[in-house]
This record gives structure tokens, C-alpha cells and sequence, in this order.
């Protein structure tokens, strides 16, 4: 919804309260930052209360032995996991993205409400793949799943040999 609403605002801005480019831009870019500082203070204010409280001791020690979070080098792996992951989407949601979006303005004149609206309907297409993607992963194993999904082939049926395009 973000992407939708950041190509409208922008648009709106532009138009009817007459923005230069530059200024609807920032505009967007401080009312997003602003955003994240209320969820950065929603998160803040929540207290234990909304923690699930402990299951039964068989319970317990499934969730501690099939996750292992209660051990200090497993919180270490996950917190480098998670800085790997925000660097990650630093790169693909952020620059990526707005090159896609700079490269479709430039090469179709296409607007910024039509390209946020496409780019909304890419990250929800996405989304959906991610959530299909777990059943072939179950089926094939990761690894498998991802040269799949990620490589595509086709046979040369006289040769019978494999190319491979990326």
C-alpha cells in the first residue's frame, strides 16, 4: 500500500497544491519517516502483556528445543540474520525498486500514480509467491526450489543438452 500511496501523494501534490517535483518527493520521503517513528513508539510502548504466556513444560520444551532461541549463540545467528535481511531490503525495496520506477518514467512517460499502482501489484504478485513457493520447498527442498524458480532452461531437443539463460 505504501507504493500506491506514495505515487498518489505525490501526484496530488503535485497537482492540485502545485509542489515542484522535489518538494512532493521530500514530502513523502519525511511523512514516511515520521510513520516509522509512530511504529518505532507503538512497538516501544508495548508491554508483557502481550507476550503468550508459558505452555505446559512438554510444550515448552518442544518450542525451546525445535527453535533454540533461549541459547545465547542461536540469539547471535538470528540478530546476523536479521542484519543481513535489513541490508537486503535496503537493496531491493529501496534501490532496486526506485530504479525500476525511475527507468519506467523515463522509457514509457508512464505517472507516478500509475507506476505506484504497478508497483503495488508486483509486491502483492510477489508476496503471493513467496507463501506458494513454501509447498515446493517441502516438496523439493530449498535449494532445489530456488535453482527452479531462479534459472530458467530450456532443453535443446537435438542436441540434448541443457542452456541455461539468466
Amino acid at each position: 500500500m505504501g507504493t500506491l500511496t506514495a505515487g498518489y501523494m505525490i501526484s496530488l501534490m503535485r497537482d492540485i497544491f502545485q509542489l515542484s517535483t522535489v518538494n512532493a518527493y521530500r514530502s513523502v520521503f519525511l511523512s514516511y519517516a515520521f510513520f516509522g517513528l509512530i511504529k518505532s513508539l507503538m512497538y516501544l510502548s508495548l508491554s508483557e502483556q502481550v507476550e503468550v504466556k508459558n505452555f505446559d513444560e512438554k510444550n515448552s520444551n518442544w518450542f525451546n528445543k525445535r527453535f533454540g532461541l533461549h541459547q545465547s549463540s542461536s540469539r547471535v545467528i538470528v540478530a546476523k540474520l536479521s542484519g543481513l535481511f535489513l541490508i537486503d531490503s535496503i537493496g531491493g525495496g529501496f534501490i532496486i525498486q526506485t530504479t525500476i520506477v525511475y527507468w519506467f518514467h523515463k522509457r514509457f512517460q508512464l505517472n507516478l500514480d500509475q507506476l505506484g499502482l504497478i508497483m503495488m501489484l508486483t509486491n502483492i504478485i510477489s508476496g503471493i509467491s513467496a507463501i506458494l513457493t513454501t509447498k515446493l520447498v517441502a516438496k523439493f527442498g530449498a535449494i532445489y526450489t530456488m535453482v527452479i524458480t531462479h534459472v530458467k532452461f530450456s532443453i535443446n531437443k537435438k542436441k540434448q543438452n541443457l542452456k541455461f539463460a539468466f
